[in-house]
């Protein structure tokens, strides 16, 4: 999904009220946490855009995230660091794979 800004990869976090209650804004800190620490480590030549807006999805099962626009239910915070490092290229992709499956 590369633009000619560079960007690469865009995670989107839900945050309807439902997709909050169920920790939306853990998650949104934690993919911010991870991003900021990744960065401190190397300057990462594929770029990835966070950000939060409603995904209008099945809430019911949140938090809910898009990542480049495939959609994941009940997304746990245990797997952030091994999805953007799957983005980056830095572990192996059979790896990470299973993380990317809607649960």
């Amino acid at each position: 999904m590369r633009d000619g800004s560079g960007l690469a990869h865009e995670i989107v976090v839900c945050g309807c009220p439902v997709c909050h209650q169920a920790g939306a804004n853990k998650l949104i800190t934690a993919f911010a946490v991870a991003l900021s620490r990744d960065r401190e480590q190397s300057e990462p030549e594929v770029k990835i855009r966070l950000r939060m807006a409603r995904l209008d999805g099945v809430c019911t099962q949140g938090p809910e995230i898009a990542i480049d626009g495939v959609r994941h239910s009940r997304f746990q915070g245990a797997h952030v660091l091994p999805i953007i490092r799957e983005l980056r290229g830095t572990e192996c992709r059979e790896a990470a794979e299973p993380l990317l499956r809607t649960s």
